[in-house]
């Protein structure tokens, strides 16, 4: 399904690229979750709504995709939420996610993290 729906997405084919993506995600494919919600938070091919990104880009966190993990603590990071932000950090870091890596990198810099907890990132 997942599949299916970005080809209609590159084809411009939105309508098309949502129903496959949506059927997805009513199964419970990380994927499609995570293509529904970076579209509906950017509003890309849909009308713009934060609120259902984030709740798809929850789902998809929670079934193991780590750059919707890294995403939640991009949302985190930019309300000032470090601690909560991090955590996503932590989670996405540990499945190889680089761009959180790098965002911990920038945490244990600026105080947020301990060099411990960074040097734990790294492993």
């Amino acid at each position: 399904m997942n599949t299916l729906g970005a080809l209609h997405f590159l084809k411009n084919e939105y309508d098309d690229a949502f129903r496959y993506w949506k059927q997805g995600a009513e199964v419970g494919d990380a994927e499609s979750h995570f293509n529904m919600g970076v579209r509906y938070r950017s509003g890309d091919g849909i009308e713009k709504d934060e609120e259902m990104g984030l709740r798809h880009l929850e789902k998809a966190a929670i079934a193991g995709h780590p750059l919707a993990r890294s995403l939640l603590g991009c949302y985190e990071d930019d309300n000032h939420r470090y601690e909560r932000a991090s955590k996503h950090f932590f989670i996405a870091a540990s499945f190889g996610c680089c761009q959180s890596v790098l965002m911990l990198k920038y945490y244990y810099v600026d105080g947020y993290i301990s060099e411990d907890e960074y040097a734990g990132s790294l492993r």
